[in-house]
């Protein structure tokens, strides 16, 4: 190497395997153009050695296909005022071979006795061959580029393979750009191994092996012999390493019922369409499991309401026994008053269980349309006291009171005297079980707003209702709260017999923060 081309830190085999020559010439005012090269560019050129630096140019500049003068001269000028330029032409080799060079190089400012340009030079016939070799087969292909680029608007589509030849040509609409295809560019080796390496990058583990089927050429003429197309619907790794739903696609050229000569291969991007699908599926998935629990809690429900019934029935005859006997012991025995009132206490739990099961027992009959009411006119204050009576020793008993405050103006009002005691009793018991101990439980009687419903309230200073729905307070086996008592079917059976009179009923949280109040309203008349 010439020690005017300075120290160049690629290996002359490197170069050589390249065909990369590096070289640089001179242009000083007054004397001849230079040329300065390395070993890998005296062999490009056709020297075997070293000579002087003006027969070097002249065996390069000479050898220049003549009617590329111009565009190296242009080149040469970009050169000299300092920018870098690059010029491709052909090279006549004096073994009478035409090569096609390609030069570039740039101007070093570091020379100030004229004008000194650096560059390399390079030849790409191969390159340009394969090119032209390229541009040549896409041209026979045109036809088939044609359908493919009106099937572009369906299909995301990625290469042409010809069957009968294995030859097969990339194809890479603009818009494609859902995953990466750079090993169609490096696998000019066969179209059934780039097939497979991209099964193995991009397709999900789970669809793999029905994949890497087609990679083989036999499975693809089988698949499409009576067919146009094939369409395996898979996940697909995108450039971000993400799955999305794509549809692999084979597109027969031939007739249907030919044997496959040309296809096409492709995807289509349907990630979108699959999610809504998936979507769609879980909500219906997630109704019909809905359905299946309700389904599965009513028959729960209807079970335990039949054993309660059951059980109801089965209780009313010993009780009747006990509250019989009970009663004409308190009238016809001598008893201290501790034992009078002990007694007392037994009868009157007796008397709520005799409440329950008639609650449980006239609401069955209600729901099953054969139990009937029978309004008869009622003196609603009178009859709203002995029923707050009744309650008034247990209420004392548990630290509370009990008040009272009626509407003198409400007089008489059609009504079933029993089953509107169970439903007051209901309520009266529901605000013993949350109301605070040294607090009163109100009773009250009022007008409707409209003037034409006799109102009861029942209110306790407890935990209130809270911001519960209140209509669920009223469904069957429901409690608002695991740490008390009870069955959830009180205020349940209340609501079938004021709906039985045509009458409302519901609860609200009080105004002042403190408990709740339970009402339900009658038709006076």
């Amino acid at each position: 190497m010439s020690p005017n081309l300075g120290a160049l830190p690629l290996s002359h085999d490197l170069l050589l395997k390249s065909k990369l020559g590096m070289w640089a010439f001179e242009l000083d005012e007054g004397k001849a153009p230079r040329m300065y090269v390395d070993e890998a560019m005296l062999s490009l050129i056709g020297l075997t050695e070293q000579i002087s630096p003006e027969d070097t140019y002249h065996a390069w500049y000479d050898h220049v296909d003549p009617a590329y003068y111009g565009l190296v001269e242009e080149a040469v000028a970009k050169m000299s005022a300092g920018q870098h330029a690059e010029v491709k032409y052909p090279w006549h080799h004096p073994d009478g071979r035409v090569f096609t060079v390609r030069c570039g190089g740039v101007r070093n400012p570091a020379y100030t006795a004229g004008v000194r340009i650096e560059g390399c030079h390079q030849d790409i016939t191969q390159i340009q061959s394969f090119t032209m070799e390229f541009k040549e087969q896409r041209q026979r292909l045109e036809t088939d580029y044609q359908t493919i680029q009106g099937l572009s608007n369906e299909y995301d589509i990625l290469h042409l393979l010809n069957l009968e030849t294995d030859e097969f040509t990339p194809f890479y609409i603009e818009n494609v750009n859902m995953f990466d295809t750079e090993f169609l560019l490096a696998s000019f080796e066969g179209f059934y191994n780039a097939m497979k390496a991209s099964i193995t990058s991009i397709i999900h583990p789970d669809h793999l092996e029905r994949m890497l089927k087609y990679s083989d050429k036999e499975h693809i003429r089988r698949a499409l012999r009576h067919k146009s197309r094939v369409v395996e619907r898979v996940l697909v790794k995108n450039i971000t390493g993400e799955y999305i739903w794509c549809d692999f696609v084979l597109i027969k050229f031939d007739d249907i019922d030919c044997e496959p000569t040309r296809i096409a291969v492709g995807y289509i991007n349907v990630d979108e369409e699959m999610k809504a699908m998936i979507a769609e599926r879980n909500r219906i998935e997630d109704i019909e499991r809905k359905v299946e629990e309700e389904r599965r809690a009513k028959e729960s429900e209807e079970e335990r309401y039949n054993f309660l019934i059951n059980v109801a029935h089965e209780i009313r005859t010993p009780l009747t026994l006990i509250l019989g006997p009970l009663g004409r012991f308190l009238t016809t025995e001598q008893l201290s008053e501790k034992g009078l009132k002990t007694i007392s206490r037994v009868r009157q739990q007796a008397n709520r269980i005799n409440i329950l099961l008639d609650t449980v027992l006239t609401s069955n009959k209600m729901e099953e349309g054969s139990g009937e009411i029978c309004p008869e006119p009622v003196k609603f204050n009178e009859w709203l006291q002995r029923n707050a009576d009744d309650f008034i020793e247990e209420v004392a008993n548990r630290e509370m009171t009990l008040e009272c405050s009626f509407d003198t103006s409400l007089d008489i009002v059609d009504m079933d005297e029993h089953l509107c005691t169970i439903a007051l009793s209901n309520l009266i018991i529901n605000a013993m079980k949350f109301n605070e101990p040294g607090y009163p439980i109100l009773i009250s009687s009022s007008l409707s707003e409209d003037g034409g419903m006799a109102r009861i309230s029942v209110k306790d200073h407890g935990a209130g209702i809270g911001d519960v729905d209140v209509n669920k307070l009223f469904e069957r086996y429901y409690r608002a709260t695991e740490d008390k008592t009870g069955f959830g079917i009180g205020l349940f059976y209340s609501r079938n017999i004021i709906s039985a009179h045509n009458g409302r009923i519901g609860a609200y949280n009080n105004e002042d923060g403190s408990g709740a109040t339970f009402w339900f309203e009658l038709p006076i008349n």
